[in-house]
């Protein structure tokens, strides 16, 4: 560590790279399998590893790179500034409305900075930097209303992240204007004022909110990806209420039809789970089959592999074939080259698991004949009625049992889809 200064950088580099070149020769000398031997040498590595970061880190002491990202900042001030002293004494009472905009460009781009820089800061949990870059924004004589509202955006999440701060967070939403803001924005505003309410316990409020912020505007994807989230996690508390898992499933299903980004796709492997949660009377899969929106398609194709594992679930087949034939006939060789392994696997899976039948009528026979009575299979009397389960009844502590025919096999559904594919291209 004593190396570690500029005269001797180099040295310090050079014993360094000796020090493991030679812990290698050691560890080529060891067997291949790793024993109790092995562990001083990994304790050695270690300690190189953490030589290399001190290195690293002592060294970056004098680069300075906090001044170096603040001159860019206090640069496009300086110009800003420059640019308000040429432009403001310009602005006239007689002129219109376009022009007195374009003179206030300066401090436009002021705020836009303010509000980057206050983003950065609370994305790092640079909370109070957060929240003094804000109060500049206050100086400015002149600035958009988009600069403003991403300026609200911000001071409220700031507050949101802090516990102790959820108050005065949403007193700043309840107090706010909303006139000036398009439908967009206001239906974002709508959201973030139901997440403060969903934090404080206002499940009630924060329900007619989420609901007042997608009919603002029907097209917000960001609404409906949080009132998912906030009834998935009502559910997750809850997960006997399966109507909160359905309504997070319709909202998941609204929002990756809008969104147009790799943001969809933690929402569609969220709805794979939500399915697998369903009761045998479908009360979430009917929220699937009520949906009437747009499915994206192309998000769904990165979740092929586990549509194909779905086909092997009775409350998951029914909806992931619905869904593979639909990317299917989007992207037919993507779905091919996924499918026909997945298709033989399962084939052979079937044939190995004693015998499976090809179709329903066969397992049907041979489950009605599994249900005949103990005392006919070891010689005793027979039973006269025509329906086995009768016999069943007639015993004590055993009521009436119906039999259902299983779905069909995970190759059956293959087989189906297969059967799109060369429906809709014969070549």
């Amino acid at each position: 560590m004593g190396l570690l200064v500029d005269e001797h950088r180099s040295e310090f580099t050079r014993i360094c790279d000796e020090g493991i070149q030679l812990c290698l020769h050691q560890w080529f000398r060891l067997p291949e399998i790793v024993t109790e031997s092995h562990i001083p040498l990994l304790q050695a590595f270690q300690q190189f590893v953490e030589l290399q970061e001190a290195s690293q880190i002592f060294h970056s002491l004098d680069n300075k790179p906090l001044a170096k990202i603040l001159r860019p900042v206090a640069w496009r001030q300086h110009v800003f500034s420059a640019i308000n002293r040429t432009y403001i004494p310009l602005i006239q009472s007689n002129l219109g409305a376009n022009t007195q905009s374009f003179a206030y460009r300066g401090h436009h781009e002021t705020a836009w900075m303010v509000n980057r820089f206050a983003h950065v800061a609370r994305k790092h949990g640079l909370s109070q930097l957060c929240k003094d870059s804000l109060t500049r924004i206050y100086t400015l004589p002149n600035i958009e209303i988009s600069e403003a509202f991403l300026k609200l955006c911000e001071q409220a999440k700031v507050h949101f992240e802090n516990p102790d701060d959820l108050g005065s967070g949403f007193e700043v939403i309840s107090h706010t204007n909303l006139m000036y803001f398009g439908p967009s924005q206001k239906s974002e505003f709508h959201t973030i004022k139901a997440m403060f309410l969903a934090r404080l316990n206002l499940h009630e409020e924060a329900s007619q909110v989420f609901n007042q912020a997608v009919s603002t505007d029907f097209q917000y994807p960001k609404a409906w990806a949080q009132w998912g989230a906030y009834q998935d996690k009502l559910f997750e508390k809850s997960p006997e209420n399966l109507q909160l898992a359905a309504g997070a499933v319709n909202c998941y299903l609204q929002a990756s039809g809008l969104y147009k980004n790799g943001k969809a796709r933690k929402l569609l492997i969220r709805i794979l789970w939500l399915i697998g949660m369903d009761d045998a009377s479908g009360t979430i899969g009917r929220a699937f089959d009520s949906f009437k929106g747009d499915i994206s398609v192309w998000n769904w194709t990165y979740f092929i592999p586990q549509l194909l594992s779905c086909l092997s679930a009775p409350r998951e087949a029914r909806y992931a074939k619905a869904l593979l034939t639909k990317i299917a006939k989007a992207f037919p060789k993507t779905t091919i080259d996924e499918l026909f392994p997945q298709k033989q696997r399962a084939y052979n899976a079937g044939q190995r698991g004693g015998g499976a039948p090809l179709n329903n009528s066969t397992n049907h026979e041979n489950n009605s004949s599994q249900t005949q009575p103990a005392s006919a299979q070891q010689g005793g009397p027979p039973n006269t009625s025509a329906n086995p389960t009768q016999n069943v009844a007639t015993l004590p502590n055993h009521p009436p049992q119906s039999i259902t025919p299983p779905g069909p096999f995970p190759f059956e559904h293959a087989d189906d889809i297969m059967g799109t594919l060369k429906t809709q291209f014969p070549s």
